[in-house]
């Protein structure tokens, strides 16, 4: 038997089954609601991770990061093990599929006076970090860099439905904070995340945050309007240049693709 046979035998083993003997549990934080309209309702915050059907957890923990002075603030402990859906979902106990339930009240990043950072490490059970966490736009002298250097959205929930942030693609992690992950309203503790776009208004989507930066910068959104182009015609082989219009509010769109 050549070395090339025996490639190719070892690739049909590994995709026969035998996943445990060619990989390493694959374990990350996947989908968090760390805010909810109002006063904070523990009852239906969560965490969800994902990770390698029966992986053990036990003694695993998730650390809360203060983005203003990097602080530890919150420990919460993990028990058990990976579902064989592959979600493990720590919350309360008004939380759909919820697995651990305990009170997790991680800190909400921005607020009605202004942008902030904070963050999450899962670290397992010898205290290295597993998966780490940034999301928030950091206010002037405080500090949480997100994996890649970028930090994830934080959807303060000024009106509407609560809004979490999710992996999108589900459970995809390509090590950078700011392109793993997006805020939704398809909320999905212990199953897959959603990348269905949310219907928002033109007055909604021309918003910025204190910096400068959209509020729905990232998110797949639906919105409606008079668009007017040049020569009737949405151009698909050049760069799309054209306006949107509502009665109170107009946008113009640039630097894409037109389908």
């Amino acid at each position: 038997m050549n070395t090339k046979s025996i490639a190719l035998i070892a690739l049909i083993l590994c995709l026969n089954g035998f996943q445990k003997v060619c990989a390493q549990p694959n374990v990350m934080l996947n989908e968090i609601l760390y805010d909810t309209q109002g006063t904070d309702d523990p009852n239906i915050m969560f965490t969800e991770i994902w990770g390698t059907p029966g992986a053990n957890i036990e003694g695993w923990t998730l650390i809360g990061i203060n983005g203003n002075g990097g602080t530890e603030y919150l420990t919460v402990t993990l028990a058990g093990s990976i579902s064989v859906s592959g979600y493990f979902v720590i919350g309360g106990a008004g939380v759909p599929n919820v697995t651990q339930v305990a009170t997790i009240d991680w800190q909400n990043a921005g607020s009605s006076t202004g942008d902030d950072c904070d963050g999450i490490d899962l670290r397992d059970a010898n205290g290295n970090t597993v998966d780490h966490l940034c999301y928030g736009n950091c206010a002037a002298g405080h500090f949480c860099m997100g994996e890649g250097g970028t930090n994830a959205p934080d959807p303060y929930p000024v009106s509407g439905l609560n809004r979490s942030i999710v992996r999108i693609p589900d459970h995809l992690d390509t090590d950078n904070n700011g392109a793993d992950w997006q805020a939704t309203e398809n909320l999905s503790p212990g199953g897959p995340n959603s990348c269905a776009p949310q219907s928002t208004t033109l007055a909604e989507i021309r918003q910025n945050d204190w910096n400068g930066i959209p509020n729905l910068l990232g998110l797949m959104v639906i919105a409606r309007g008079i668009v007017s182009v040049d020569n009737y015609v949405l151009d698909t082989t050049a760069i799309s240049h054209f306006k949107i219009q509502a009665e109170q509010s107009g946008c113009n769109i640039y630097g894409g693709e037109a389908p």
